[in-house]
């Protein structure tokens, strides 16, 4: 069924491209509708053709708690790709809130962005996120986060996860806390 709402959605996108208002058009569609894979499907039309102007304010309403982690992700991911280039620190500070209270697969997400983009401030926040320690995937984070930016920091995190049942993660750790000392 995702592939026909993807296929829908892209379509109309493109018959009514033309107007150049197809975008706002999507918008008003998907603010009567709660079916997910209705609004994946549109976020990620707005993905390729929104832009800040036009989405970055319409895509926060897609960061709340009602709608699952997964299309959460993607709103933020849309946010990236329309926002980002022209408007960074809207971007940065929707990542911070993010970051803050947001549920664990987006704020994954804007954790690994600061570190595929070399973004090296906003470290006390990162840093309490990841302290929680929510998950394997977030106990990864940390370890490679803290390793990225060589955040001493970071230590009492290290120092934690060195006695994590997963050797793995607790190997990365003795591993870390050796270069960072």
């Amino acid at each position: 069924y995702q592939k026909n709402y993807e296929f829908l959605i892209k379509n109309f996108n493109e018959i009514i491209k033309i107007r150049n208002d197809s975008i706002l058009i999507i918008q008003n569609y998907m603010r009567g509708t709660r079916n997910e894979k209705i609004l994946t499907a549109s976020l990620k039309q707005i993905q390729k053709y929104g832009n800040k102007d036009t989405s970055y304010e319409f895509l926060k309403l897609y960061l709340a708690t009602p709608y699952s982690q997964e299309l959460n992700l993607i709103a933020l991911e849309t946010i990236v790709a329309t926002t980002f280039k022209e408007d960074p620190t809207n971007v940065m500070r929707t990542m911070l809130f993010i970051i803050n209270k947001g549920e664990i697969l987006p704020a994954i997400y804007a954790i690994n962005f600061h570190i595929i983009n070399n973004i090296g401030y906003n470290n006390q926040p990162i840093l309490a996120r990841l302290n929680k320690q929510e998950n394997e995937e977030m106990k990864k984070l940390a370890i490679k986060y803290i390793s990225y930016f060589n955040l001493k920091e970071g230590i009492p995190i290290i120092e934690q996860l060195e006695n994590d049942p997963n050797p793995d993660i607790a190997n990365s750790a003795k591993e870390l806390l050796t270069k960072l000392k």
